[in-house]
């Protein structure tokens, strides 16, 4: 798919099929979402940063049809625009009313886990970091709160990280140690730290974060 193809700033209906659960970025809900219908069939097969207001959220396997605009990335950041569109990406569409959703029918492991674990948690700022931490779910993470981790330079724990991953590795080897005793258990070891660390990182919705 070549930009110069693609019919950018024109009006027109849209079939998207999210991708990922929307996340709050600059006090707005942000996710990608694929264009599998589009009056223009350049952009169908297409990826888009679709943006919404912070009210609006989209889980993955939801679809919508849409009447919106493909826009370009902001030519101010070039090098950031041509990654976008090597991973597939033909711009943002700001997704508003009217849409007409159809939810998903399946409810993915992720949605499961935050789920399960925001009924059990305290429902305050510090169930709340758990459950980021935890999950990588920051939907009830306060702006207040979100605030105060990014000037304190600590935001990046909220978010499921190599990080955690890297904890995660390490208490499960500690956990399987005994099994290096045994005939070809350090490969036992191995097998049973890389099923743990990418059950993790299923479970947490495979954030990018977390899969690099």
């Amino acid at each position: 798919r070549q930009s110069g193809n693609i019919d950018y700033d024109r009006r027109q209906q849209i079939r998207l099929h999210f991708e990922e659960h929307s996340t709050i970025s600059r006090g707005r809900s942000r996710t990608a979402a694929r264009i599998i219908e589009a009056e223009s069939h350049t952009l169908e097969g297409g990826r888009i940063v679709a943006w919404s207001d912070s009210t609006r959220r989209f889980s993955a396997g939801d679809k919508a049809s849409v009447t919106t605009s493909i826009r370009r990335f902001n030519p101010k950041y070039e090098s950031y625009a041509r990654l976008m569109f090597h991973r597939g990406f033909v711009g943002s569409a700001s997704v508003g009313e009217p849409y007409d959703i159809a939810p998903s029918r399946y409810k993915t492991l992720h949605e499961a886990a935050v789920e399960r674990l925001s009924a059990i948690v305290p429902h305050d700022n510090a169930g709340a970091v758990v459950v980021a931490m935890t999950t990588g779910s920051r939907d009830a993470i306060t702006p207040e709160l979100r605030r105060a981790y990014s000037l304190s330079g600590a935001s990046h724990i909220l978010a499921v990280s190599g990080m955690h991953v890297g904890i995660l590795f390490l208490l499960i080897n500690l956990l399987v140690y005994p099994l290096g005793i045994l005939p070809h258990g350090n490969i036992l070891k191995s097998a049973v730290a890389i099923v743990a660390v990418w059950g993790f990182v299923v479970l947490c919705g495979l954030p990018p974060s977390a899969v690099r």
